[in-house]
Order: structure tokens, then C-alpha cells, then sequence
């Protein structure tokens, strides 16, 4: 999951001495205007609004009876849902960015350094934040109030491998979300040949059909280190969030005519649909396998899909609103975050308070958790967003300029 808060114009990253020798209107390739948007503020702030969904999903699985006191939740609480929706955004979202993308090495190293610098500054605070609370703070915590299985998760004892293969986003030890950021990078890696392909409704279909079936395939393979957390399951989000655009632009007509009320009733719909997915799949008759299950990541991308290509044509108002595009930059801290402030907020709960006093109020702790959780996480994420996500975004735009230096005239 991320935010493409800075605009890639690939424009920039054209050799000069390229330029000057490949005619004006040959240089770079013609742009898909499906792929010819500005940044879309909708976008921005669903993918904030899932990051929440992530943070209340992780709330409900730390305590053993949070379903008679936090029931509610549930509608709003689709973490796994919320992971298949960010693969399909920033499928689209940086489809958008790389839409001028030319397969040159100084365009593939500048892509690449924006990529790491978005992605790995926060990525290594907060597995050290998690490190220190699994060494600080995690033996010290009685756990009667919590899910023993969800809990135990830094129980086990991490030696110097584990702990570097966490730093650098291999394996989800530290901070279990950073999973998704390891598919986040293969994805990452491939992105510019998707977008260099799909260059039509076609080919983007045909993409997308062909990493469906690497999706299902790829799940019937034995788990192995080449095929880690199953990433190659995933790629089929990413090509989803491209075709996405294309059906975006064949429904804009329709699209737009939609009254602003039933844009927002149609949004708030596919939404819970999305959150509640595996409920409904459930109640059909279909019982999620675990992780990386094509069958329900087929359901959350094809609900993803709808909802993206509505928000781009016929994104409800408030959805650009100031407090959602501000919940979107924070997202990608949010995701990062969460889990180890809310085992630290928890494990200190029962250290300063006291394990009995908190049994006896269990209700009103698990209240107070739900709420405090996500508070102490945008607390900390608007921090990380001013003071780290953002220079280190800037810095790595900076980078790839000296690398390949834009343009002039």
C-alpha cells in the first residue's frame, strides 16, 4: 500500500542525447488517454479510509472477546479486503504516473529511486519501533484479556538474519503488514512493463486475463522462498488497478450523469460490500482458504474495481474533501504504524494499570483501545508524514534528477 503523492513525468528522465537525436514526435511514446488524468483526490482519501479498515481488523483480532464488545466494527473492519484494494490503487495510481514511461535504463533507475525512497524510510522506523516493543515491552505484558494466536506473534525469539531480512522488507517478523510491502516492491519492479504493455483497453485486458491465471496457478504451488507470502497471486491487482482506467474512460458518459447523492450511496455500498466480502462469500457457501486464496482475492479486486472506476468518474464529493485527502497522505503511516503502537498502547495498558484491574473492565478497555488506536496512529503518522515520508519523497526526487536529469526547453 501507497501513496504516489509526487507526480512521475518520465518526460524528464529522457537522455539528452536521445532527445536530440529521436524526432520530436517519436521520443516518447504516444500517451493512452485513459492514462492522461490529474491526481485523483478520491483515490487518495479511499485508500485512507482502508488503512482505518486495516487498524479496526487488527483491533478485533488482539482481544479473546471483542465480539460481544466490539461488534460492531465488523462492517468497517475488512483488513485483508483493504490490502486487495491497495494493490488494484496503486495499480492505477501509478499506471497514471508512469504513463509517459520509456524503456530506458536512466527512466528505469529514476522510477526506482522514487519507489525506495516512498517506500523504505518508513518501512525502517517502524520495524524498529516493533523491534523495540518485541524486546522492551512484549515479555513483560500478562495476556489473559488477549487472542493467544494474534498475541503470540512476538513470542517467538528473532535472530540476527530474521532481524536484517525485516529491515529490508522480507519477511514480516517485525511488523506483520510488511507483507504486502514485499508485494508492494515485486509489484513495484514490474509495474513499468505492465504499463508499457497495456497500452489499450485490448492488451490491458489480455494482461490482466493472463495474471488471473498466474493468480490460480500459483496458489496450487508449494509455499517456497522464490514464491514468498504467494506474491505472484497478487500481480493481477496491479494489472486490475490499469484496465480500471480504461473502463473508466469507456463509462465516463454514464458515469457522470449520476446525481451526487447516488454517487455517495454507490460508493458507501461497494464499500461495506468490500469489507464484509468474505462474510458474503460465507454465507454463500464459500469458505476462505487463508492467505492469498485466489477465489476471494478474485471477489475483493473485482469490488475494488467497480469502486475505483466509480470514483474516478463519479467520485461523491466529500470524498475530495480536505480531512479525506488528508487521511490519505497519511495512509501509507497509518498501515506502518498501527501494529506496533497498538500492541505498545495495549501492553502498556496492562503493565501501568494492571492485568486484573483491566479484566474487570474488559468492555470498557477493548472501547477504549478501538478508540485510542487509530487516535495515537494518525498522531504518530501525521509526525512521520512532515518529518520523514515527505523529505525522504522529495529527497528521492532529487536523486533521480542527478541520475538523469530533466529536460530543458
Amino acid at each position: 500500500m501507497t501513496i504516489e503523492d509526487v507526480p512521475f513525468d518520465p518526460r524528464r528522465y529522457l537522455p539528452r542525447d536521445a532527445a536530440a537525436a529521436v524526432p520530436q514526435d517519436r521520443a516518447i511514446p504516444a500517451v493512452p488517454t485513459a492514462l492522461d488524468r490529474p491526481f485523483a483526490a478520491s483515490l487518495h482519501g479511499v485508500r485512507g479510509l482502508a488503512a482505518l479498515a486495516v487498524v479496526w481488523s487488527h483491533v478485533l483480532a488482539l482481544f479473546v472477546m471483542s465480539g460481544e464488545t466490539l461488534g460492531p466494527l465488523h462492517l468497517v473492519a475488512g483488513g485483508g479486503a483493504a490490502v486487495a484494494l491497495f494493490y488494484v490503487l496503486s495499480g492505477a495510481v501509478l499506471a497514471i504516473s508512469l504513463k509517459r514511461f520509456t524503456a530506458s535504463p536512466s527512466a528505469y533507475v529514476a522510477y526506482g529511486l522514487r519507489r525506495l525512497f516512498r517506500l523504505y524510510p518508513l518501512l525502517i522506523a517502524t520495524t524498529a519501533f516493533a523491534f523495540f516493543y518485541a524486546f522492551a515491552i512484549h515479555p513483560h505484558v500478562a495476556r489473559a484479556l488477549f487472542s493467544p494466536g494474534f498475541f503470540g506473534h512476538y513470542d517467538e525469539e528473532v535472530g540476527p538474519i530474521k532481524i536484517a531480512a525485516s529491515f529490508l522488507g522480507l519477511i514480516d517478523k517485525a511488523n506483520p503488514p510488511t507483507w504486502s510491502i514485499f508485494v508492494e516492491l515485486v509489484a513495484s519492479a514490474l509495474l513499468p512493463a505492465f504499463v508499457l504493455f497495456a497500452r489499450d483497453l485490448r492488451r490491458a485486458a489480455l494482461l490482466a486475463g493472463g495474471l488471473l491465471v498466474v493468480s490460480f496457478a500459483a496458489y496450487e504451488l508449494p509455499d517456497n522462498h522464490v514464491l514468498l507470502y504467494r506474491w505472484p497471486v497478487f500481480m493481477v491487482n496491479f494489472a486490475v488497478g490499469i484496465l480500471a482506467l480504461y473502463a473508466a474512460e469507456r463509462l465516463r458518459a454514464p458515469l457522470s450523469r449520476l446525481p451526487d447523492l447516488a454517487r455517495l450511496g454507490a460508493t458507501i455500498a461497494l464499500f461495506l460490500v468490500l469489507m464484509n466480502g468474505r462474510d458474503l462469500m460465507d454465507a454463500a457457501g464459500y469458505a476462505y482458504r487463508g492467505h492469498a486464496d485466489p477465489v476471494t482475492n478474485l471477489f475483493e479486486m473485482a469490488v475494488s474495481f467497480a469502486l475505483i472506476v466509480l470514483l474516478l468518474e463519479a467520485a461523491p464529493r466529500v470524498m475530495a474533501s480536505r480531512p479525506l485527502k488528508w487521511l490519505g497522505d497519511l495512509s501509507y503511516g497509518v498501515y506502518l504504524i498501527h501494529f506496533p503502537m497498538l500492541f505498545t498502547l495495549a501492553g502498556l495498558s496492562v503493565i501501568l494499570i494492571g492485568e486484573d484491574v483491566l479484566v474487570a473492565h474488559a468492555g470498557g478497555f477493548m472501547i477504549a483501545v478501538a478508540i485510542l488506536a487509530p487516535a495515537v496512529t494518525l498522531a504518530a503518522s501525521a509526525l512521520t508524514w512532515r518529518y520523514l515520508e515527505a523529505p525522504m519523497i522529495s529527497l528521492g526526487r532529487r536523486l533521480s534528477d542527478a541520475v538523469s536529469p530533466p529536460r530543458r526547453g
